[in-house]
Order: C-alpha cells, then structure tokens, then sequence
C-alpha cells in the first residue's frame, strides 16, 4: 500500500513529466515515473541504474528491464525531439543540442523533484518564523515534519 509520503512524490514526478512534453499515455511514462521514484528516494543507485533501476520497475510492472529500458529511452527523445526539455532549466543548461542519455535523464529528473520537494520545505519552515494563527501553524509544523520524515532533515 502506497503511503502518503508515496502519493506526494508521485505526484510531484508526474508534474514535472508532463511538462517536459512526455505523454501519459506511453509504456515508457510509468516506467520513467517509477525509475525517478526510486531515484529520489535512494540517490546512490543512479550508478548502477540497469543492474538496480530497472529490474526493480521491471519487477513492479511484471515485465522485463530491457523493456523498461527501451520505453524510457523512447520517452526521453520523445521529450528531447518535442523541445519541451528546453523549457526545464536543468535540461536546457546542459542538452541544448544533444539527447540526455536514460541515467542522464533519470538523474535530473530526481534532482528536479527533490528540488522542488526542499524548497517547498523550506517555505513551511520560513512561515513557522512568521506570526500566523495557530491552526495554520500547526499544519505547516506538520507538512514540515512530512517532508523532513520523506526527505531528511534540510540543514
């Protein structure tokens, strides 16, 4: 069973994979939403991305890693061949002219995510600093502790 911590997560990939031009509907999509998932959770096994990343996803959608390889490969040139990297800061900085291989691809993407996921941190920790009412500072103390629980602590 999927945990809230989970759901979050998810759905900040999501976000970021429909912006960068990569349709839903693809194989290549769930396999690529799951493979920044275990990414953003455990950063180390970027280095072995085909000995970990993919037969994990492969395991979880009860198909094979040469598949789940395969349609994320296919999901990243899409992206690339749309443009829509451009459009992410990260991508555009270092792929202005070349496709980002899979690793490449799934590395950034994480990085983006947790990004995100720190600097929305970040903002319920800077309003405990702030004076607000009491309700609203009990459930940004608990955001707070969420994503701290989810992504360590910040310092």
């Amino acid at each position: 069973m999927k945990t809230e911590q989970d759901i979050v997560l998810e759905d900040e990939i999501t976000e970021l994979l429909l912006c960068s031009g990569i349709p839903a509907n693809m194989k290549g999509f769930r396999y690529l939403k799951a493979a920044v998932a275990i990414a953003c959770k455990n950063p180390e096994v970027l280095d072995h991305i085909t000995r970990q990343i993919y037969p994990v996803v492969a395991q979880e959608q009860n198909t094979k890693p040469q598949l789940v390889e395969r349609c994320v490969r296919h999901c990243v040139l899409r992206a690339f061949e749309s443009g829509s990297f451009s459009d992410i800061q990260e991508f555009s900085k270092k792929f202005s002219n070349k496709k980002p291989c899979n690793s490449e691809a799934i590395a950034i993407f994480a990085q983006i995510v947790r990004k995100r996921m720190n600097q929305k941190a970040l903002m319920y920790k800077k309003a405990d600093t702030n004076k607000v009412s009491q309700e609203k500072y009990d459930a940004l103390r608990q955001e707070l502790e969420y994503y701290k629980r989810m992504y360590g602590d910040l310092r």
